[in-house]
């Protein structure tokens, strides 16, 4: 088992981010952030990083044995951009810690704040 502050796979934490009515219209896959760690098994291929993919196709790929949500010292992560109806969602690493942050996905008034914080 990854170190992990949960149980969760990086499906259940988009899940548990995500509004209840706001649908995933695209997702982008980048590298593993760990330098230290291999990515798990099996790994999201190489080919598809980069490449924009429904929600559906990247359902597998989320639902590995991964987080979005990682323990300081463990970027245990892909990075992710990840677009709704209404806002654009990505990973945030601080000293090997990560987490999910967004913004609006179209520009209009609003409160902007720091990472981290809300």
């Amino acid at each position: 088992m990854r170190n992990r502050i949960h149980m969760n796979n990086a499906y259940d934490d988009l899940l548990e981010f995500l509004a209840d009515d706001e649908p995933v219209v695209g997702i982008v896959f980048g590298d593993w952030c760990d330098e230290f760690s291999s990515p798990p098994d099996p790994a999201i291929p190489k080919e598809i990083h980069g490449k924009l993919l429904s929600f559906t196709a990247a359902r597998p790929y989320l639902a590995a044995d991964w987080s979005f949500r990682a323990r300081k010292s463990s970027a245990d992560t892909y990075a992710a951009y990840i677009w709704t109806d209404r806002r654009v969602i990505w990973v945030v690493e601080y000293d090997g810690a990560t987490w999910l942050d967004s913004a609006l996905r179209d520009p209009r008034d609003c409160r902007p704040a720091t990472a981290g914080r809300s």
